[in-house]
C-alpha cells in the first residue's frame, strides 16, 4: 500500500459525510412529499386529476429508486475506504496508526448512516407502492362508475386534450 495518503482519504470521508447530511435531508423531503402525494390522491375526484396523481407517484417512485442507489453507491464507496484503512493499519503504526483508527471510527458511524438511509428509503418505497395501488383501485372504481353511466363532466388533462369523465 505505498502511497496510501491519508489527508486525501479524510477529505474524501469529510465530503462523504457531508453527502450523508445531505442525504438525511432529501430522505426527509422524500417522506414529505409522499405524504403529499398521499393526500393529493385523497384529494382527487375526476379521472384526468387521477391519472395526473398517478404519473406524480410514478415520478416520484423514480426519485426514490435514484436516492437508494445514490446511497448504495456512497455504502459501498465507504466499505472500500474502509477495508483500505485496515490493510493500511496492519502496516504501520504511531501517530499514523492513530489517524487510521479515528478514520476508521469516522467510517463506521457512516456505514451506519447509509444503513440508516437505505431503510428509510426502504419505508418511502413501500409507502409508494401502496399509494400506487389505491390509485389504481380508485382509478378502477372510476371507471366502472363511468360505464355505469354516470352523468359525464368536461376536464382538460395537461396536454390541453379535453376528455370526458364521470364524476
Amino acid at each position: 500500500m505505498q502511497g496510501f495518503n491519508i489527508t486525501e482519504l479524510m477529505q474524501e470521508i469529510e465530503s462523504l459525510s457531508s453527502i450523508a447530511e445531505f442525504g438525511s435531508l432529501r430522505l426527509k423531503e422524500l417522506s414529505k412529499q409522499n405524504d403529499t402525494l398521499k393526500a393529493e390522491l385523497n384529494d382527487t375526484e375526476q379521472h384526468a386529476s387521477l391519472t395526473s396523481c398517478i404519473n406524480n407517484i410514478k415520478k416520484f417512485q423514480n426519485s426514490i429508486h435514484a436516492s437508494e442507489q445514490a446511497i448504495l453507491n456512497w455504502r459501498e464507496k465507504v466499505d472500500g475506504y474502509f477495508y483500505q484503512v485496515h490493510e493500511y493499519a496492519k502496516q504501520v503504526g504511531g501517530e499514523e496508526r492513530s489517524q487510521l483508527l479515528v478514520l476508521s471510527e469516522t467510517m463506521t458511524e457512516l456505514m451506519k448512516t447509509f444503513s440508516s438511509q437505505l431503510a428509510l428509503v426502504t419505508q418511502v418505497s413501500e409507502k409508494s407502492k401502496q399509494l400506487i395501488l389505491s390509485a389504481e383501485r380508485k382509478q378502477k372504481s372510476m371507471t366502472a362508475s363511468f360505464e355505469r353511466g354516470r352523468a359525464p363532466i368536461l376536464t382538460v388533462e395537461d396536454n390541453d386534450n379535453w376528455v370526458i369523465e364521470r364524476s
